[in-house]
């Protein structure tokens, strides 16, 4: 009997020490994990449909959404000088054919025609360029742009390059806000800062408060950029995301980077990018999901209701390039640096 007891406390002391022993029970993977695994399915999977075309989003357009395409996508090989003018070095087109966007015919050019744009490049563009810019450090293309700039009195196109000068004037003039995110950018990447650069560094960023669709989108791009390289944001661009986020609850964007500047937590932001009836586990979103190319610069709601861009397509089954939804989770997960 007492031999039967000390094999038995034997054999539990070794069963409790066995280093054989598993453990099989199987974690759920954290919310980062299942959105860096979509994060990089999407990436993977937009790659032929960019490749094809040479941007991403609508034609027009392409120079912003491809420069946050890039960056959320490092591995595509989508890069910018496809949009810079050989002949113009730092000045840049909406599309890699500029025709495809723009020409000297009026009928081409007017602003009637959704698929034409009344100038070659406009100050849309620039936000998604300075992240490029400051994500890849490349301070020898933001020198290029600010001396095209210095050359042609601050306007990002040429007059034959707008409709006609009151266009130009109100897309394509960089105004002193603009100006010292240039310097800014130049300036923390290494360039000597002279007596001109540091007087176009003092000009703070402006906006109204109350800007909305696209040009809140760009805003908010704006006060990404500005708080990466300077390190922080100030009370008014803490209102406005803060204002932003509430108008529009769904955007992962906007409240990624409110908490990328304020207390961090980013749990809300990941059950947005995680919700699969908009962005899809296995596959790029698509019409179905929702009718725009990019979600994020249009308003939610429109005269308190649901925006139609935000809401699934009826008529078309078109796949989405996903940059609304990579993006975002960059900003959440990860670093611009």
């Amino acid at each position: 009997m007492k031999l039967s007891l000390s094999f038995c406390l034997l054999l539990m002391a070794s069963c409790a020490n066995n280093p054989f022993k598993k453990d099989n029970t199987v974690k759920d993977p954290t919310p980062d994990q299942t959105i860096k695994t979509k994060w990089d399915l999407y990436c993977e999977l937009s790659k032929p449909s960019f490749n094809e075309k040479g941007f991403v989003h609508g034609e027009c357009d392409g120079v912003l959404f491809t420069s946050l395409y890039a960056v959320a996508c490092p591995n595509s090989g989508a890069k910018l000088e496809a949009f810079e003018y050989p002949d113009e070095p730092g000045r840049y087109s909406r599309d890699p054919q500029p025709e495809q966007c723009w020409s000297e015919s009026e009928q081409r050019a007017k602003d009637g025609n959704p698929n034409r744009s009344p100038t070659t490049d406009s100050r849309d563009g620039v936000a998604g360029r300075f992240i490029y810019w400051w994500s890849t450090k490349d301070l020898a293309a933001i020198k290029r742009a600010i001396n095209y700039l210095k050359n042609n009195d601050w306007y990002l196109c040429p007059p034959e390059g707008a409709k006609d000068q009151a266009t130009r004037f109100s897309r394509c003039f960089v105004n002193p806000s603009l100006r010292a995110t240039f310097y800014e950018l130049a300036a923390h990447l290494g360039m000597d800062c002279d007596e001109g650069c540091k007087s176009a560094r003092a000009v703070p960023q402006i906006f109204s408060g109350t800007e909305d669709g696209f040009e809140l989108h760009l805003l908010v791009l704006s006060i990404l950029i500005r708080g990466t390289v300077q390190g922080a944001i100030n009370d008014n661009q803490v209102l406005l995301l803060k204002k932003a986020a509430q108008n529009n609850p769904g955007n992962a964007l906007y409240l990624a980077v409110l908490h990328k500047f304020t207390d961090g937590d980013q749990t809300e932001t990941l059950k947005l990018l995680g919700d699969e009836v908009v962005f899809p586990t296995e596959t790029l979103p698509t019409s179905a999901n929702y009718c725009t190319e990019y979600r994020y610069q249009r308003d939610q709601f429109k005269s308190g209701q649901a925006n139609p861009d935000w809401l699934p397509c009826v008529d078309t089954q078109e796949s989405k390039s996903g940059t609304d939804f990579s993006f975002a989770a960059k900003i959440t997960l990860e670093d611009l640096d």
